[in-house]
């Protein structure tokens, strides 16, 4: 076939279930880095008197982490389209997002070795915004990846993940309404809650801030250092013991992607109150608008700050 005729819906078919790969990688040293990377960020922070994030530090090498994901290009596009449809983020709204992600299926190849980077139309900049790209990239990537580790470790359970702001807007504003500028840890929240559910069991959730970039390894540990003030704003029960999921997608310009990945190790289990079994028909659904406070623990006590628990 020449270059440019159009391809049989058949060729197109089989070319979207071939199978490619994605480096992951997740190591003590790449936990050391970014702990690095944090502290020099909050340097810069205090210098300029902006003081320091609050984070998460407990992040560790992910556990039996794979070596890389075997994945499909309908995967691709499907765990893409959903993170920006969902979120609400992406150039378009609604179902143009579900559209938008379609131009992944040219902006990504596999080498020789079947490993996916990016194609010669995907380093064209002119058609795809930098970072755009590293973001929308990168929470599909991400979520992808979560998915996989949370079904290994739960292979009878059923595993959703959920966008962050969806599940937090049926508590909480999110957004400000002319009230200035909102405290650091309701803006940065984490993109997704990733969930295993059993029928008859409380759900395990844990938490997944995710990013993407095309520059350096070092750009991805800086990256990290600040997705672990993410996953600090939402607690589960007491402060600071829900689980969490750091990943940060690299996509360099002739190289294959790779994912660098930490976690917080632990379960954290949502329990629906009551003993009553089964649907309450009657429900009446309503949407709360709570205060979004987070008792903290100190050593005089407990403190209230930002945050959503």
């Amino acid at each position: 076939m020449n270059e440019g005729d159009p391809k049989a819906v058949a060729e197109i078919l089989h070319e979207l279930s071939t199978t490619s790969h994605v480096q992951v990688r997740s190591s003590t040293e790449l936990a050391v880095q970014v702990t690095k990377a944090a502290a020099e960020e909050d340097e810069k922070r205090t210098g300029d008197g902006r003081g320091l994030l609050r984070r998460r530090t407990d992040y560790r090498a992910v556990r039996s982490a794979p070596r890389s994901l075997t994945l499909t290009p309908w995967q691709v596009i499907h765990a893409i389209g959903l993170g920006a449809a969902s979120a609400r983020q992406g150039a378009g709204r609604g179902l143009a997002e579900h559209w938008g992600s379609l131009r992944y299926v040219q902006a990504l190849e596999a080498n020789r070795g079947r490993y996916l980077q990016l194609s010669a139309e995907g380093r064209d900049l002119l058609r795809f915004y930098k970072a755009t790209q590293s973001s929308e990239i990168g929470t599909g990537f991400a979520s992808l990846l979560a998915e996989d580790i949370v079904r290994s470790r739960y292979p009878d359970h059923s595993v959703s993940v959920i966008p962050a702001d969806v599940a937090l807007k049926a508590g909480w504003t999110l957004t400000g309404a002319g009230k200035g500028r909102r405290p650091e840890p309701l803006q940065r929240r984490p993109h997704f809650f990733v969930e295993a559910w059993q029928p008859g069991q409380p759900s395990k959730v844990l938490l997944l801030a995710s990013k993407g970039t095309h520059s350096s390894t070092h750009q991805v540990h800086k990256q990290l250092s600040t997705a672990s003030a993410h996953v600090e704003s939402v607690h589960i029960g007491p402060y600071g013991t829900v689980p969490y999921l750091l990943i940060g997608t690299e996509i360099p310009a002739r190289e294959p992607l790779a994912l660098h990945a930490l976690e917080k190790r632990g379960m954290a289990l949502l329990q629906t109150p009551g003993e009553q079994p089964g649907a309450d028909l009657d429900l009446v659904l309503e949407q709360d608008n709570r205060v979004p406070e987070v008792v903290r623990p100190t050593d005089r006590g407990e403190t209230i700050v930002p945050g959503f628990q």
